[in-house]
């Protein structure tokens, strides 16, 4: 059997071994911190962490994939229908009314104000919402614009000469285009977005032959 010093001497190889074997993955992880500082790991989820230049106004992919979504072509499609629709069906009834030119230049500009005024107060809105100054001034004309628009014309549909029937077909006409222009106002931001942040998902056309080669 051994004696006393050469267990001592085992005992110590072993207690310098473990040393340096600690020492050198000590050392190895603080490298992996020191060179890999985009990455910050905790016991339930992993966060990327945020860069010197990501400052206000710019969304991490969390918020890209809460906030960001590629509308439906079902829904584009229907917004720009609802959009036509409703413009065609307030121009046709205006062009075959029995109306002064000045009554249908009125109700005609009352329309195209009542568009601008929309998008203006979506715009401004999602402006907002994406942390993109908007000034209170202009928020408060598009707002404006919008209540004076709406304000006129019930006045002027109110005091027209015209049927019940007439009065609800102009009316109906002009707030199915004022919905749908905002739709259409989303959706072409919507798109923007997406793309930006998501280049590289354009479709791609098959053609449904095979390639040669």
């Amino acid at each position: 059997m051994p004696d006393d010093s050469a267990l001592s001497a085992i005992a110590e190889h072993a207690r310098s071994h473990s040393i340096r074997v600690l020492g050198l993955f000590t050392n190895r992880a603080a490298w992996h911190i020191r060179h890999e500082p985009s990455a910050s790991f905790s016991a339930t989820a992993y966060v990327p962490a945020r860069g010197p230049d990501e400052g206000v106004g710019k969304m991490t992919d969390i918020h890209t994939q809460q906030m960001l979504g590629r509308p439906t072509g079902a829904f584009v499609g229907a917004s720009w229908v609802a959009l036509g629709l409703g413009a065609s069906v307030y121009f046709i009834g205006l062009y075959n009314a029995h109306m002064t030119l000045a009554e249908k230049g009125f109700y005609l500009s009352v329309f195209l104000l009542g568009l601008f005024a929309a998008i203006s107060v979506q715009k401004a809105v999602r402006d907002r919402a994406e942390d993109i100054p908007v000034t209170g001034a202009y928020l408060g004309v598009a707002w404006g614009m919008l209540l004076v628009a709406l304000a006129l014309m019930s006045v002027g549909l109110w005091n027209a000469e015209l049927l019940l029937s007439e009065k609800g077909f102009y009316g109906i006409g002009f707030a199915m285009s004022l919905f749908a222009v905002v739709a259409v106002q989303k959706n072409v931001r919507d798109l923007a977005a997406f793309r930006n942040v998501h280049p590289d998902t354009a479709p791609v056309e098959h053609t449904g032959y095979p390639t040669m080669g």
